[in-house]
This record gives structure tokens, sequence and C-alpha cells, in this order.
């Protein structure tokens, strides 16, 4: 997960793969923060002891954009596969479960993409399904 000036979602952060992992989810979080300017990877440091799943942390030394951050993030990755979200993004549980239903339904996929959307503060969409290209959530290739 790239990261950068975000100390004020850590903990909030934590929390939701703290459930995920007592849900039964198996996984690594692995945080590569951005140079960030404020507390954001002090706040990781802290609330990682708590983290009741394995993480892996990095800072940059250089600021150079989430997609190198993610570049980052897949170098220390060891598992089967890599679910790639932001710290800005909004991932709820019951979504997790219909993905991880979905991989053993479909004999373990090579890759899966899925549909999105941008919601306001409010959890309006703003902007809807922006990748959908069929009626199924989730598609093997």
């Amino acid at each position: 997960m790239p990261i950068k000036d975000a100390a004020f979602r850590v903990k909030e952060i934590f929390d939701l793969f703290n459930c995920a992992h007592d849900m039964g989810f198996s996984f690594e979080l692995i945080v590569i923060d951005d140079c960030s300017l404020d507390s954001t990877y002090e706040e990781i440091e802290k609330q990682a002891p708590q983290a009741r799943f394995q993480i892996k942390m990095k800072k940059l030394s250089l600021s150079m954009g989430p997609g190198i951050a993610r570049n980052v993030g897949i170098e220390l990755a060891i598992g089967k596969y890599i679910f790639f979200c932001d710290s800005d993004d909004q991932i709820y549980l019951q979504e997790l479960k219909v993905l991880e239903d979905y991989i053993i339904n479909q004999n373990d996929p090579d890759v899966i993409y899925f549909d999105f959307t941008i919601e306001n503060e409010n959890r309006s969409p703003i902007k809807g399904n922006l990748s959908r290209r069929d009626k199924d959530s989730f598609t093997s290739k």
C-alpha cells in the first residue's frame, strides 16, 4: 500500500486489517511510505506492534509517486496474490469475502480485475463502475 501524508488514516487502516484477520483472512500488509512530510511513518511504527497480521514497512528516501511505491511493495511480497489498494481507498470486508470465494470457485485464477466506484464522504457515488466490462463483478484471465 503506497502511503503519503496520511497519518490521520493509519489507525483506521490498521483497525480494518485487524478485522480482516479476525474474519479469517490470511495476508500480509506491505506499507510503503512515499517520503511523507507528516508523521505517517511514525504512526505506522506505533500501530505495527498491535497488528494481528503480518506487516512489512519501508520508507522511501525520495518521493517517487505511488507507482514506484507499489513496485517496491511487489518486490517485498511473498503471497500468491497481490491486492492493490491505496491509503485513501475504502475497503469493505464483505467484498473481500466475495473476492476470496471467487478465487476458490474459479480454481485459483492468475489475474482478477473488478469494478470500483468513486464515492464522496457521504458514500454517494461520484462515478460508478468505471471499469465494468461484463455482468460479473470479477473476471479471471
